[in-house]
């Protein structure tokens, strides 16, 4: 196995790991069509129910989209809180930022595990992490203080 395929593997399994700590649908089958005409799912007013699981869809996205939407999410949010600390922005743009940031994120992860998300404004580390109650017991990424990471680098 090469380096990118193992990269590609740890994706997978992290990719796996956030839809078990979310509640999203484990048992993902990628369509060819758009979410309306899956045979996955079915929409119930604004609601898409995974035929598989019963669950909401939030994402409707394999593990390894799931990832990369999170990582892109992690490193324009990480950017911004280098520029904060640098005093390139001040405490009101990132404020304001972090507001317009959390329901993109949420979009993604679904609104009801809001209380599972940590933002962290220090630049030394991940910027998207669950909280401590989020990753206890969760077999999941984590920093030095115990936080799930939500979107890891694994390119090193």
């Amino acid at each position: 196995m090469n380096k990118q395929q193992r990269m590609y593997q740890q994706i997978e399994k992290h990719g796996k790991d956030l839809m078990r700590v979310f509640g999203l649908c484990e048992k993902y089958e990628p369509c060819s069509e758009t979410i309306e005409n899956s045979t996955t799912s079915k929409t119930y007013g604004e609601k898409t129910v995974c035929l598989h699981c019963g669950k909401v869809e939030k994402a409707h996205l394999d593990p390894i989209g799931l990832c990369k939407k999170l990582r892109r999410l992690e490193v324009e949010a990480s950017r911004k809180m280098v520029d904060y600390c640098n005093g390139a922005i001040d405490g009101d743009e990132i404020d304001a930022y972090q507001e317009k940031l959390v329901p993109r994120i949420l979009k993604v992860i679904g609104k009801e595990n809001l209380d599972m998300l940590k933002i962290n404004r220090d630049p030394r580390g991940y910027t998207l992490k669950l909280t401590t109650k989020a990753s206890h017991g969760a077999s999941i990424h984590k920093d030095w203080g115990g936080y799930g990471i939500l979107a890891p680098d694994f390119n090193e």
